[in-house]
């Protein structure tokens, strides 16, 4: 513990600086580099969909963990998007746990 309190002295007596903004030109707006980057960030985290005729839909929700083993029944509950698409068709996209998708920014 003294060792981190001598930490704490140490950096608490550095001169104070003013918060910095560096803006580094890449020369894409945001749009440019977000339609390159989306598949592979969507992939990576775990994301995909369904997509079914609308006849051949039936609500069914799988889950390799339920509730039931859940460490918190908020971070841990299957989070997906079902919406109907024109006349026909259904789509279910599935975006993994809210625990997973805070797993996956913070490790970037």
């Amino acid at each position: 513990m003294s060792e981190l309190e001598a930490e704490h002295a140490r950096v608490s007596a550095l001169p104070r600086e003013k918060p910095k903004v560096r803006r580094i030109a890449t020369g894409k707006t945001f749009r440019q580099h977000w339609e390159e980057q989306r598949h592979a960030y969507l992939k990576s985290v775990g994301v995909h969909a369904l997509v079914v005729r609308e006849e051949d839909f039936t609500v069914r929700m799988v889950s390799e963990q339920g509730t039931q083993a859940a460490d918190d029944l908020v971070l841990d509950i299957p989070m997906n998007v079902v919406t109907q698409v024109g006349d026909n068709w259904v789509v279910n996209i599935g975006l993994s746990t809210l625990r997973e998708q805070l797993q996956h920014v913070e490790a970037i």
